[in-house]
């Protein structure tokens, strides 16, 4: 009797630990899954919910910025929620990367970027921007990477609304998103300002006067009794080099606006300029140079005597 209660306890317990065990898998499998994890050198993060009257939730990570691409209208598009009175300049290689939180899509991972088009047969559409993307998973703390889909029909150009219904249709999911450029960041205004700054024409700096670089240069080593007891590796005789060398190219400049390299050349040749700010290593290296340029040529080589003559038949 001692036994079979024994028995009858121990696959009691079993049991309990079994439905255990299989209450743990199913919740577990009710969560969503985590999402891998970022890569170094992210640019911006963006909260969707940010956006007035989006309607989106969930975060958009700008991994890449892409390069720019000269003279092709092609690589522009209105920019949302403008009226079409503005718009945003894309980039080859601009790259970012959302996880789903609602929907059918919920708790995936997608990786988005823009490439050009390589379609030779369609020459109104060959070097415009391609939207591309894939879905990434975290496993066993690696990241593995999907097949790459295409966000784009046939014959016509490449956009992000094209871009997710091609990659809910890789996940066998009718699902239609409604705010595509939203899931690209492209809504976000600082997603936008990023764009506009990166597709702003430099500003030209400004040279400064000679007077406001020397007004820069007057309190350096004005407490240390000179530049000379400066430390000679320290920060302030660098930054003394830098105003200088501003400094002189403003004064070559100031001579010659177009040609401050040939003032350079004339100063060099002055004895004095030689003998006062040259060290005498650099000042016998200079006479080389200038005694090798004007070196006379070899005398060319006497003419080769002609052939004999042959004797007459």
């Amino acid at each position: 009797m001692e036994e079979a209660a024994a028995a009858a306890k121990a696959e009691a317990e079993a049991a309990a630990k079994a439905e255990a065990e299989a209450a743990a898998v199913a919740s577990l499998s009710l969560q969503e899954p985590e999402p891998p994890p970022l890569p170094r050198g992210e640019i911006l993060t963006v909260k969707l919910s940010e956006v007035e009257g989006a309607q989106v939730g969930g975060a958009v990570h700008i991994l890449a910025l892409g390069e720019s691409v000269v003279g092709d209208a092609r690589w522009l598009m209105p920019c949302p929620r403008s009226g079409g009175e503005q718009t945003l300049t894309l980039r080859d290689g601009f790259c970012g990367r959302r996880t789903v939180t609602r929907g059918a899509l919920a708790g995936r991972t997608y990786e988005f970027w823009v490439e050009r088009l390589e379609a030779l047969n369609e020459m109104a559409l060959h070097g415009g921007p391609l939207w591309v993307g894939r879905e990434l998973k975290a496993v066993a703390g690696l990241v593995s990477q999907g097949a790459r889909v295409v966000g784009r029909r046939p014959g016509q150009p490449s956009t992000p609304a094209a871009l997710w219904a091609a990659l809910a249709a890789r996940c066998g999911s009718t699902t239609r998103v409604n705010n595509a450029n939203a899931w690209c960041g492209l809504l976000h205004p600082s997603v936008q300002g990023l764009l506009d700054a990166a597709a702003a024409p430099p500003q030209p700096t400004r040279q400064r006067s000679l007077a406001e670089l020397a007004g820069e240069a007057a309190a350096i080593g004005s407490r240390a009794g000179g530049l000379r007891e400066l430390r000679a590796d320290g920060s302030q005789l660098r930054l003394i080099g830098s105003l200088a060398s501003e400094a002189f190219l403003a004064a070559m400049k100031a001579i010659s606006p177009t040609e401050p390299e040939f003032v350079f050349e004339q100063l060099l040749k002055r004895k004095e300029f030689q003998l006062t700010w040259l060290p005498e290593e650099l000042r016998s290296g200079l006479s080389k140079v200038c005694c090798c340029s004007t070196r006379l040529l070899p005398p060319p080589s006497p003419p080769s005597p002609p052939p004999p003559s042959l004797p007459p038949p």
